[in-house]
């Protein structure tokens, strides 16, 4: 919330960093997390990826395929980066007001 990208890239980076994890497995920030199933299942989830992407880079285009299931595979790297860092770059205060960010404004 300081409007510093590249501390807040340090923040997130540290939270997600599994090699400081004092249990035999965690989900983040050294939160203990059990394996959901084995590693001989293959099993992908999104979950809410898409809603929190669309926040944090709405000009960014994501296409869907046939299936309505949104390909991240097009989204070009750069762009996410640029998205992302122009709001991290915001104080917390304007971040709150999300319309801000969203296209056409």
């Amino acid at each position: 919330g300081t409007g510093n990208a590249t501390a807040c890239s340090l923040t997130v980076q540290d939270l997600f960093n599994k090699s400081s994890c004092s249990w035999s497995s965690c989900g983040w920030n050294d939160v203990y997390q059990p394996v959901p199933i084995p590693n001989t299942i293959r099993f992908i989830a999104m979950s809410g990826w898409y809603y929190t992407f669309n926040s944090l880079a709405p000009r960014v285009p994501v296409q869907q395929n046939d299936q309505n299931n949104y390909e991240f595979g097009s989204t070009n790297l750069a762009q996410i980066e640029t998205a992302i860092n122009m709001v991290c770059n915001e104080p917390w205060s304007s971040v709150l007001s999300p319309d801000k960010f969203r296209p056409g404004n």
